[in-house]
């Protein structure tokens, strides 16, 4: 029993620290230290003859051997250390903590609960702050999101932005999936307001990441739900209530509107050529130009880890010299083809793509996981962050680490 609990505090202390960055980012790392140290405790204490590896072992070896791949091959290239060894220990979580759950226990439902009740109180709590703060300066902050801007958040807005969308899910999977996370009325309407209102402020929000994701997570379940129920009429007419109410949602609530507003003047801003200094979506749509010219010039192995970030400034001086603070590539599948070329990219595609080509049936949490974290790729280098690495492998340890009977 004592050891069940440690175990669940330990995850209960690595997702808090998802949530640490402005004021204690060294406790991102120490509550991921904590876990993997846990988990090599809890398996260590397993009598050899009962130890049961993860069921998803093939998965977890492929995601390291493909980390490490692609790091080991960096030393090939003439790069500066200091900053080769700088995005290798962002990536070490991506390592350890995969093996740390290799032969781990189980997570129980109890456990898995406990764990999601914890973090979704966390979750709620800074939305319900930030809704007060957004009232409090209504007219300020919408004039924000016209400046190409978000309302204020304790955390970087895109990666919280995906943290309000996966929690939101991981309401909805245990009310209507597993309601075995739900006992009583009196929890079921608690868990259901606190849904409906994730999905409200995500909205409210109107970060570009977290709502595409929301959207995808949810078409994904209404095909998974079209294809294998009987009320397939009920389920389409469903589906374009819902479309309506995110139309009207973009006519009608500012952030929204302004943020859709922004959005086409600064793809015409870019269009035609125009300073993109102040231009998030500019300087985004520059960079995977930008990206792309790198990987022209070495297709095969691309211009090196180490390099990526001078030869990016460079290039960015030169083609867009207005642009006074240069960004990375906000796309990860081609900063991997800039800087690694087509061998690192293929080998971080096979790595993210490889559970969804095989037979075995995969945690429904997990899929929705890759669905996620395939959205934000599109649209930020999230592995380049120790916060995005954060979120990218404590979730997908999380939800491979659950019991068969949650899925």
């Amino acid at each position: 029993m004592l050891k069940t609990h440690i175990q669940t505090i330990s995850w209960i202390i690595a997702l808090t620290g998802l949530f640490t960055e402005e004021f204690a980012r060294a406790y991102t790392s120490i509550s991921m230290v904590i876990l993997v140290a846990v988990n090599i405790y809890l398996a260590y204490c397993i009598n050899a003859d009962t130890r049961v590896i993860n069921k998803y072992r093939h998965t977890v070896l492929i995601l390291v051997a493909g980390f490490t791949l692609i790091y080991l091959g960096a030393f090939l290239y003439d790069s500066p250390s200091n900053e080769l060894y700088r995005r290798i220990m962002v990536k070490l979580p991506f390592i350890v903590i995969p093996i740390s759950i290799l032969f781990a226990p189980n997570l129980q439902r109890s456990q898995v609960k406990q764990i999601v009740v914890a973090f979704g109180t966390i979750v709620l709590i800074i939305a319900f702050c930030m809704l007060i703060n957004y009232l409090m300066h209504f007219e300020e902050f919408n004039k924000l999101y016209t400046m190409s801007s978000v309302m204020p958040s304790p955390i970087n807005h895109i990666r919280l932005s995906l943290i309000f969308a996966f929690t939101a899910y991981l309401l909805y999977f245990f009310i209507f999936i597993q309601p075995f996370f739900v006992k009583n009325k009196t929890e079921r309407v608690l868990a259901i307001f606190a849904m409906i209102f994730l999905i409200a402020f995500t909205h409210i929000y109107s970060v570009r990441g977290g709502m595409i994701a929301l959207y995808a997570i949810a078409f994904f379940e209404f095909m998974k739900h079209l294809l294998n129920s009987e009320h397939a009429k009920k389920l389409i007419a469903g589906g374009l209530v819902a479309f309506a109410i995110v139309i009207v949602a973009g006519l009608t609530v500012p952030t929204i509107k302004n943020k859709i507003a922004i959005t086409i003047s600064e793809l015409q801003q870019y269009k035609y050529g125009n300073n993109i200094n102040h231009s998030s979506l500019g300087k985004r749509l520059a960079s995977y130009d930008i990206a792309w010219d790198i990987f022209k010039n070495d297709l095969i192995v691309g211009c090196g880890i180490g390099n990526y970030e001078n030869i990016n400034r460079v290039e960015f001086n030169s083609q867009f010299p207005e642009v006074e603070v240069p960004i990375i590539v906000h796309n990860q599948f081609l900063y991997y083809l800039a800087a690694s070329g087509l061998i690192g990219f293929l080998i971080f595609s096979y790595c993210f793509f490889h559970p969804l080509f095989k037979q075995h049936q995969y945690p429904r949490l997990f899929i929705i996981h890759l669905i996620v974290l395939f959205v934000s790729f599109q649209t930020e280098p999230m592995l380049e962050t120790q916060l995005g690495v954060a979120y990218a492998v404590l979730f997908w340890a999380f939800s491979l680490s659950t019991n068969d009977d949650i899925r």
